[in-house]
């Protein structure tokens, strides 16, 4: 085991080198993304944030590196790197680890869950005919982050910000009818992915899942147990992903999730409202972006 290091854009390993060892964030944030061959382009699959685990495939598999992951920051990230003696001893051996390890994994199976749903149901409208052009677009707006899509249909601006330069601040707070029984919150994204998330059981807490904000709900739920998070693309915007939620989530009116065209939406500076789930559902959000 032994910490690394990167600035922003510093490449950690690239897509079909040589794969024996994982690495846990400590601080900063990783993006994941394939190269692209051929007549497809390269594309950013997902983010990785602080305390989770990435890479772990090699604890698997002795297949190559089915990705590539560079250092996002936006400061220095450091990485602890492991090999699989240190695996199977430190991570599988520590109940704690094994949760968050676990947890990792059912985001994951949740994201692929989430677009293999969208992708049948379009499937089906389109009389059992596959557009690989719409999967290959339901894939970019579902982890919100490729290089030419903000996931809102809108195109990406031409620079990538300065290294080290500093994401946009994001305020949130919510806002409950008056009488509402629900708890007012307000919360101030410090990293991303920041997820959102409904309370399981008496603890207060979602099960397998690595959620920063969880808010309680009654039936019928409008909030899923993991509903939505905040990520920043390479450029710097501010994005909002439905993770497969029940209901969806309206971005400035705008529907995002499974039943919907896109999986994600990007902020606009100043005020954008959020709602988690229906149309008359009593979860709003006010996220101000400055």
């Amino acid at each position: 085991m032994d910490e690394l290091q990167f600035s922003p854009g510093d490449l950690i390993f690239r897509e079909g080198d040589e794969s024996y060892e994982a690495y846990y964030v400590a601080t900063g944030s990783v993006e994941i993304r394939i190269e692209g061959t051929g007549d497809l382009p390269p594309r950013t699959l997902s983010h990785i944030g602080q305390g989770e685990i990435f890479g772990e495939m090699a604890m698997v598999t002795d297949h190559p590196r089915s990705a590539t992951a560079v250092a996002r920051g936006p400061e220095v990230t450091r990485l602890v790197r492991f090999d699989e003696p240190f695996f199977r001893d430190r991570i599988l051996g520590d109940p704690e680890q094994v949760r968050s390890f676990i947890g990792t994994l059912i985001d994951r199976l949740r994201d692929t869950d989430a677009l293999l749903r969208a992708e049948l149901a379009r499937h089906a409208k389109q009389g059992g005919r596959v557009d690989h052009a719409r999967a290959a677009a339901a894939l970019e707006g579902l982890f919100g982050t490729a290089e030419n899509s903000s996931g809102s249909g809108t195109s990406a601006p031409e620079e990538l910000p300065a290294p080290g330069a500093q994401p946009p601040q994001v305020r949130l707070r919510s806002t409950y009818a008056p009488g509402s029984s629900f708890r007012p919150f307000e919360n101030e994204i410090r990293r991303f992915p920041f997820r959102i998330g409904r309370s399981f059981g008496e603890e207060g807490s979602v099960a397998f899942s690595q959620a920063d904000l969880i808010l309680d709900d009654v039936r019928p739920f409008q909030i899923s147990r993991v509903h939505c998070d905040f990520l920043l693309d390479a450029h710097h915007r501010v994005l909002v992903r439905d993770r497969g939620s029940r209901l969806g989530t309206i971005v400035n009116g705008t529907a995002i999730g499974t039943a919907f065209d896109d999986f994600a939406a990007a902020l606009k500076p100043g005020e954008n409202e959020i709602l988690l789930g229906s149309e008359d559902s009593p979860h709003r959000i006010l996220a101000t972006v400055s």
